[in-house]
């Protein structure tokens, strides 16, 4: 119990870990950027390594912006309106999709790739293994 008692344990650090570095990274930007303004260096050489700066662009999206989901709203109902519209032609397209899916199937298929697929899932089947795993979970 002695190996399993170390991995709570272990688990415990790691994640105080990460939260300290996340909370760290974000001190640190101000730093790094100030740095960078009077080095004009994105790269920042330290004792034990360096740190980048990368700049990421972060798109807004509908949950972000209300002018963006005002406009994500105006799509959606535009969409329906489309689609109710042109219901009957719609219907005819992806009838004649599944028609051609149907004759395309035909086409690529045959006994022997049947076979062989089943020979195929059936050799999975035989030489998959079963690995022990453990999932650590906290209190």
């Amino acid at each position: 119990m002695e190996n399993l008692q170390q991995l709570i344990t272990l688990k415990s650090q790691l994640e105080e870990l990460e939260s300290k570095f996340k909370f760290q990274k974000e001190l640190a930007l101000d730093e790094a950027l100030a740095f960078k303004a009077e080095n004009d260096k994105a790269k920042i050489p330290l004792d034990g390594g360096s740190v980048t700066i990368r700049l990421k662009n972060v798109k807004p999206t509908p949950e972000t912006d209300s002018d963006l989901d005002s406009i994500k709203q105006d799509i959606d109902s535009e969409i329906e309106r489309i689609q109710l519209s042109n219901a009957a032609g719609i219907d005819a397209v992806t009838q004649q999709i599944e028609d051609l899916q149907a004759q395309l199937n035909l086409l690529t298929t045959s006994k022997r790739l049947k076979a062989l697929q089943k020979e195929y899932d059936s050799r999975v089947t035989e030489i998959t293994e079963i690995v022990p795993e453990l999932a650590v979970s906290l209190k």
